[in-house]
């Protein structure tokens, strides 16, 4: 799939995203939530079917965390801020 290794973003207002990481079937991921901020960031998903790409919400954060996973299956993923009342939330999603 793609040739991106991470992607990154501080989030400033209410639906900010990370750009789309591309993910093969079976690769490592890490993904980091980080900085001082009071709101929720969530862990979204986009899976190709036959009527289109559906984009699910995998994870919700309100605290700083890092997670690893392995892809399931080939997808793209994001890190987006859902709520926002202040701070940044620092987002990063890398293989």
């Amino acid at each position: 799939m793609g040739y991106r290794k991470s992607v990154f973003l501080v989030g400033t207002a209410q639906e900010h995203a990370t750009e789309w990481l591309d993910l093969d079937k079976d690769e490592r991921y890490t993904l980091s939530v980080s900085g001082t901020f009071v709101g929720t960031v969530v862990f979204e998903r986009e899976l190709a079917n036959p009527s289109g790409e559906v984009v699910r919400e995998v994870a919700t954060y309100t605290a700083p965390t890092e997670q690893d996973g392995i892809a399931a299956e080939a997808c793209r993923v994001r890190l987006r801020v859902k709520a926002h009342t202040s701070g940044e939330p620092h987002m990063r999603v890398g293989r």
